[in-house]
C-alpha cells in the first residue's frame, strides 16, 4: 500500500519480529503504513537467543522512529509472548537491563501478536534469507581464435599426416591425442611450426596487459600452459630480444647552468599547512646556482600582489633582482600582474610546460625535502611551526648537499657557516631567553633528524629503481707474446708504459670483437683503486711526537700535483713504501729536484739539498 503521513493525535502501532539473520518493522496508524524497517543482523547478534534477537528488533525500530514516537502514546506488537511482560518481569541479565535501558522515557505498551498474523515484518525479516543457490548458468572464458585456428589445422599439411600417425598407432606419438579437431600435446593445443597463429599467440601472451610484457621466463610458462609448438623457448627470445618499451618523447632539455648566486631562481608553494599564526602556505624560492632556499610563510587564500611583496623583502632586499625565475603554470605566475612587475625589471620568467613538473625538477625535489622534514616538525608542533620557519631555512642551508660536495651557505659566502653553540637549559636567568634557547636547541636537533629521514627516504626511492653494480676494470687489447709458466702471459705492451708485460691469466681475459685501433692509457700503479704519486722533493724536515713516539717526519712535493698539495709524510713510511735507499740520512732539507741527477743515477731519483736519495718502484701488475 501507499505510504501515508503521520497523524500525531492518533495513536501510533510498532509491529516488529526478528529471525535467525534480520529484523523487519513497519509503523502504522489505523492500520495504514507509514513507514518500513529492516535490518541484518551482525554474526555476533546471529547467534543470540530469540528473547535477545526479539527484543533487539523492538528497541531498534522504537530508536528508528523516535521523532514519531518520543512525546507520544504508542503501542508495540511482537510474536514472541515473554516480552508482553517486559515492563513487569524481573531483570535477571544486563543484556536485559541494557535493553530496558533504550526505551526509558517513551510511553508505549506491548501486545502479544501471533506470528500467522504477523505477515508484513515477517516478511521484512526473512527478506534476505539465502537459500541454497542454483546454477543457472556458467561461463568459462575461451580463446576466440580456437575456430580459425582449426580450419587452419585442417588444411595443413603437417597436421593431416601427424593425425594419421596418431590415428594408426598412438603409441608411435606418445603424448599426443585429437580432441574436437584439434591435436594436443600432453593437454595442450599443439601449433604448426608455419602457423600464422605463432605470432598472434607471443604477441597476446607478452605485449598485451595480460602479458604485462613480462620476461621470457614467465612469459615462456604462461604460453607453454595452453600450447605446444617446437623451439617456443627460441622464438620467445627473440620476440623479447626485438621487443622494447617506447621511451618518452622529448630529449632532456636541461635549463642554463647560472653563472652567479642569486641570480637564477625558481618557486613554488608548499600548502594546505595547518594554520598557525594565520599562515598556512610556505613560499619556497631556490636558487638554482648555490641551491640556497628563502621560506615566507603566506595565508590560505593570498594574490599576487602578496606574492610580489613577499618575495621582494625575502630576495629583492637582499639579493636584487633576479635574471630569470623558473615556476610551474600557478596562476600567480602566469597572471598579468606578475608579467608586467618582471617585464620592466628584465627578469625572464620561464614557466614549464602543462602537466610537465620535470621541467624544474629542483623545486620539485627541494619542496619534497622541505616539505617532509617541515611536516614532520607541525605534526609535533602544529600550531606553532610560523615561529621556526627561519630555523629550517638556516639549518637547510647549511647542510651539505650533494650536488655541489658544499652546503648553499659557503657557495654563496665562500666560508664554512658558523655553528650554533648547543644550550644547557638553565644556563640564563632569564625565564624568556631560557625558554627561546631551549625550544630553538629542540626544533634544531628535531630538524637535523628529519631532514636526515628525508633523504634517506629519496634515496631509498631513488635506488629502488636502480641496483648496485661494480665492474672490474680492463685495458687493451695486447697481444699474447708468449706463456711464462703456467699461469702467466707475457704481453706486448706500449714501449713507454712502466708496468711489468707478465701478468697472471686471473687478471686478463679474452677480447671478443674487433680489434680497436687506439688503445686506453694504462693506469698509474695504484692502490685501493688511488693511483699512486710519485715524490718529487724533499722540501723539509722535523720531527714530532705522534702517540707518545718521536717521530721523523717529511715535507715532500709531489710529482704532477700543485705545490699547495705537499704534505707531511712520515720517514719510516716513505722508505717503506717507495723502498727509499737514504744514502745521505734525515738531515737535507729546502732543495728541489735537480733535474741533471736523472743522467748520473736514472729516472727515479730524489735530490735532498746537496745529497741524492734513489728509490726503486715496486712492480704491481693492476689490470
Amino acid at each position: 500500500p501507499v505510504l501515508t503521513l503521520p497523524d500525531f493525535t492518533q495513536p501510533f502501532v510498532v509491529q516488529t519480529d526478528a529471525s535467525g539473520k534480520a529484523m523487519g518493522a513497519v509503523l502504522l496508524q489505523g492500520d495504514h503504513p507509514i513507514a518500513y524497517f529492516s535490518k541484518a543482523f551482525c554474526p555476533r547478534m546471529s547467534k543470540a537467543s530469540t528473547y535477545l534477537r526479539k527484543l533487539h528488533g523492538v528497541t531498534s525500530a522504537v530508536k528508528r522512529w523516535r521523532q514519531y514516537l518520543l512525546g507520544h502514546f504508542f503501542t508495540i506488537q511482537t510474536d514472541h509472548r515473554s516480552l508482553k511482560e517486559l515492563l513487569t518481569q524481573v531483570i535477571q541479565t544486563p543484556k536485559q537491563q541494557f535493553y530496558l535501558s533504550k526505551l526509558l522515557g517513551y510511553h508505549y505498551d506491548i501486545q502479544y501478536k501471533p506470528g500467522s498474523t504477523n505477515i508484513v515484518v515477517d516478511a521484512l525479516s526473512r527478506s534476505i534469507d539465502s537459500s541454497e543457490g542454483t546454477v543457472l548458468a556458467l561461463s568459462m572464458p575461451q580463446f576466440v581464435f580456437l575456430e580459425e585456428l582449426k580450419q587452419e589445422m585442417s588444411t595443413d599439411a603437417e597436421y593431416r599426416s601427424l593425425c594419421e600417425h596418431i590415428s594408426v598407432d598412438p603409441s608411435a606419438k606418445p603424448g599426443y591425442s585429437v580432441k574436437e579437431g584439434m591435436i594436443l600435446f600432453q593437454g595442450r593445443i599443439w601449433v604448426s611450426l608455419v602457423s600464422k597463429f605463432k605470432t598472434l599467440l607471443l604477441k597476446e601472451f607478452h605485449e598485451t596487459p595480460i602479458g604485462g610484457h613480462a620476461g621470457i621466463i614467465k612469459t615462456l610458462k604462461r604460453l607453454a600452459a595452453n600450447f605446444y609448438w617446437l623451439d617456443m623457448r627460441r622464438e620467445v627470445k627473440q620476440r623479447k630480444a626485438k621487443q622494447f618499451i617506447a621511451k618518452p618523447g622529448g630529449l632532456l632539455q636541461p635549463l642554463p647552468i647560472p653563472e652567479n648566486v642569486w641570480e637564477d631562481i625558481s618557486m613554488d608553494f608548499v600548502a594546505e599547512l595547518p594554520i598557525s599564526s594565520g599562515y598556512s602556505v610556505i613560499l619556497v624560492v631556490v636558487d638554482r646556482f648555490s641551491k640556497g632556499v628563502h621560506l615566507g610563510a603566506l595565508p590560505a587564500q593570498f594574490t599576487a600582489y602578496k606574492v610580489a611583496e613577499l618575495f621582494i623583502n625575502l630576495i629583492c632586499k637582499i639579493h636584487g633582482l633576479p635574471k630569470s625565475i623558473v615556476s610551474d603554470r600557478d596562476p600567480i605566475f602566469i597572471s598579468k600582474f606578475w608579467a608586467d612587475l618582471f617585464k620592466f625589471s628584465g627578469t625572464l620568467l620561464r614557466m614549464s610546460s602543462s602537466y610537465h613538473p620535470q621541467t624544474d625538477g629542483q623545486i620539485e625535489v627541494t619542496n619534497r625535502t622541505i616539505e617532509q622534514y617541515l611536516r614532520a616538525f607541525v605534526h609535533a608542533k602544529p600550531q606553532t611551526w610560523f615561529r621556526f620557519l627561519p630555523w629550517a631555512e638556516y639549518h637547510y642551508n647549511t647542510s651539505y648537499n650533494t650536488a655541489s660536495g658544499l652546503s648553499p651557505y659557503q657557495v654563496m659566502f665562500g666560508k664554512p657557516p658558523p655553528l650554533v653553540p648547543s644550550y644547557a637549559v638553565g644556563s640564563s636567568s632569564v625565564n624568556a631567553c631560557d625558554m627561546l634557547l631551549s625550544d630553538s636547541e629542540a626544533i634544531l636537533a628535531l630538524f637535523r633528524k628529519n631532514l636526515t629521514k628525508a633523504q634517506n627516504t629519496m634515496k631509498a626511492a631513488a635506488d629502488s629503481h636502480r641496483r648496485d653494480v661494480n665492474y672490474e676494470r680492463y685495458y687493451g687489447p695486447f697481444l699474447i707474446i708468449g706463456r711464462v709458466g703456467k699461469v702467466a702471459y707475457k704481453l706486448e705492451l706500449p714501449s713507454h708504459s712502466k708496468i711489468h708485460s707478465v701478468f697472471h691469466c686471473s687478471v686478463l681475459k679474452p677480447h671478443i670483437g674487433a680489434v680497436p685501433t687506439e688503445v686506453d692509457e694504462l693506469p698509474l700503479e695504484a692502490v685501493d683503486n688511488h693511483p699512486l704519486v710519485t715524490p718529487l722533493a724533499i722540501l723539509a724536515t722535523k720531527e714530532e711526537v705522534i702517540n707518545v713516539k718521536l717521530q721523523k717526519l717529511a715535507l715532500i712535493q709531489w710529482q704532477g700535483l700543485s705545490p699547495d698539495d705537499t704534505s707531511w709524510e712520515s720517514w719510516d713510511k716513505l722508505r717503506s713504501f717507495y723502498n727509499l735507499d737514504d744514502k745521505a740520512g734525515f738531515d737535507g732539507e729546502g732543495d728541489v729536484m735537480d733535474h741533471n741527477i736523472e743522467s748520473q743515477n736514472g729516472p727515479n731519483t730524489i735530490q735532498m739539498g746537496p745529497n741524492t736519495i734513489a728509490y726503486n718502484k715496486t712492480k704491481r701488475n693492476i689490470m
